[in-house]
């Protein structure tokens, strides 16, 4: 999707648009050829750290994860001749602990993913997130 500048694509996985807006800024980047990331293959990891996930009900699972951005990771942008490194911007370059919540909606599976200090939407009364991925 990124590296396209199309994100229809993830569109049809994101059916609240949340993972798709927080994306946009890359992939107005690459439709726009005004940049491009290197340094790695993988600037974004993400890695369960629980053999199973934890059942909350029969319509919610969370699953501990971390969650970081490669040191090398950096992103050109062309406009300001500027390299900027992925680490500097997310205010460490640590491992972050991460919360994979996975929603049962609409005959489907729906994953959000929370941090520490925020989440990427409202938690709903049973404490999970309302929005997210179709998976």
């Amino acid at each position: 999707m990124t590296v396209t500048g199309d994100a229809a694509p993830f569109k049809d996985v994101d059916l609240d648009g949340i993972y798709v807006q927080k994306m946009k800024i890359y992939v107005d980047l690459y439709a726009k050829d005004e940049g491009w990331m290197y340094g790695t293959d993988t600037p974004l990891l993400a890695e369960l750290i629980e053999e199973t996930p934890q059942k909350v009900d029969d319509e919610q699972y969370r699953w501990k994860g971390i969650g970081r951005n490669h040191k090398a990771a950096v992103l050109h942008y062309v406009p300001e001749d500027r390299d900027i490194h992925i680490a500097d911007t997310s205010g460490s370059s640590a491992n972050d602990e991460v919360t994979f919540v996975l929603n049962y909606r609409n005959n489907t599976w729906m994953v959000t993913i929370e941090t520490k200090s925020s989440s990427t939407a409202a938690p709903d009364s049973s404490g999970g997130s309302n929005s997210g991925l179709n998976v």
